[in-house]
């Protein structure tokens, strides 16, 4: 299939998903998760509502392992994606978190801690919700592999002769992504390294968390939970998006650790910004600190794979439209690199990494021995 019908099919199916999920889980699981005081806003442990948290974890784990079957053909990032999504539909029952505040006043640190304790049981809770998508999917591939999703980069090769648009990171990218589909002769694969992808990860994250915190600290500005909700999506999505594009790198991880990280430091942040005491301790508390655990874990973490789903498309689309340009240029020739065509990287190789021909298809050398 043409990559991007294949792409086109792909997003249909993600959004058609988080349609129906978001509907469904407003409509029909709020009923069973509200707290007990329909004045308070979706927090679980804050508001003393355990009973519903257990519930919410079933919903979610019954959504997921829905999605996982019927989205078998689409990555796992936009399963993960639409289920995270989908279960942010009761967080738009929630009224502001500003009436919790009122109401415990006196004990705000208590509070903010109850909320970080939260936002981390929601995130082990989203593990949950990969690991059994993931067993679904497994489960699909024995009784049909042919309905898995299929890495578009799979069966290609990382460098090719051709258009001038990607860069050396970009490279290394690919070279390590091909080397896990099995496409990487044994010379290429020293060329990478697990340590290497770490690094890239490691950086991706920061830059990504250091753009995070401060569009949410642009963006939010009210404790309404329109605006809350917005920022919140807004922030994880250009973060992740802009990240990953400038270092790719393997990042699913990473997309939904970010708004853990982002909601935890905001919170401290939050409790230890009220200086004063008493029953007006709460009118000083920031807007950055009125999402909610919910937002952060459903809408955030949903925004955060999408960035990270749509730089990665953005970034097999690049390859492959190099790959269709060098087919253009060149018919019925692989794609190779020589010192007087530089490669799709717009870069010539170093020195280290050319290596005898013979041993990949990708890279060629000049013999010494040649003309002797």
């Amino acid at each position: 299939m043409d990559y991007r019908a294949f792409h086109w099919l792909e997003k249909m199916q993600v959004q058609l998903a988080s349609l129906a999920g978001v509907v469904a889980v407003y409509l029909f699981a709020w009923q069973y998760v509200s707290p007990w005081d329909v004045d308070m806003p979706m927090s679980f442990l804050a508001t003393g509502c355990v009973h519903q948290l257990s519930l919410y974890a079933l919903i979610v784990l019954g959504l997921v392992a829905v999605m996982g079957v019927v989205m078998v053909s689409t990555r796992p990032a936009g399963v993960a994606m639409a289920v995270m999504f989908s279960a942010g539909g009761v967080a738009l029952h929630s009224v502001s978190f500003r009436t919790l505040l009122q109401y415990r006043y006196g004990d705000l640190h208590t509070l903010y801690h109850t909320m970080m304790s939260e936002t981390a049981m929601l995130w082990g809770l989203a593990l949950a919700a990969v690991a059994v998508m993931l067993l679904m999917r497994r489960l699909v591939g024995f009784v049909r592999p042919d309905a898995l999703w299929q890495d578009p980069l799979e069966g290609k090769t990382p460098e090719v002769s051709g258009q001038r648009v990607m860069n050396m990171v970009f490279r290394r990218y690919l070279e390590f992504r091909l080397m896990g589909l099995g496409q990487q002769d044994e010379r290429n694969a020293k060329t990478i390294s697990v340590s290497q992808e770490l690094q890239r990860s490691i950086i991706c994250f920061f830059m990504a968390f250091v753009i995070a915190i401060l569009l949410v600290l642009l963006l939010l500005k009210a404790d309404a939970r329109g605006q809350c909700i917005f920022a919140v999506m807004a922030s994880m999505f250009i973060a992740t998006f802009v990240a990953h594009a400038s270092v790719p790198c393997s990042f699913f991880v990473g997309a939904m650790a970010l708004p853990l990280a982002a909601a935890m430091v905001l919170y401290w942040l939050a409790s230890n910004t009220v200086m004063t005491a008493g029953p007006a301790a709460w009118m000083e508390v920031r807007p950055y600190g009125m999402a909610l655990p919910i937002d952060w874990m459903t809408f955030g973490m949903a925004a955060s794979l999408l960035g990270y789903w749509m730089s990665s498309c953005v970034n097999e689309n690049r390859y492959l439209q190099g790959l269709k340009t060098h087919d253009d240029e060149h018919p019925g020739q692989p794609g190779q690199t020589t010192d007087e065509h530089p490669d799709i990287l717009g870069e010539p190789l170093p020195p280290s990494e050319v290596t005898d021909q013979s041993n990949g298809p990708n890279f060629q050398q000049k013999d010494e021995d040649q003309n002797v």
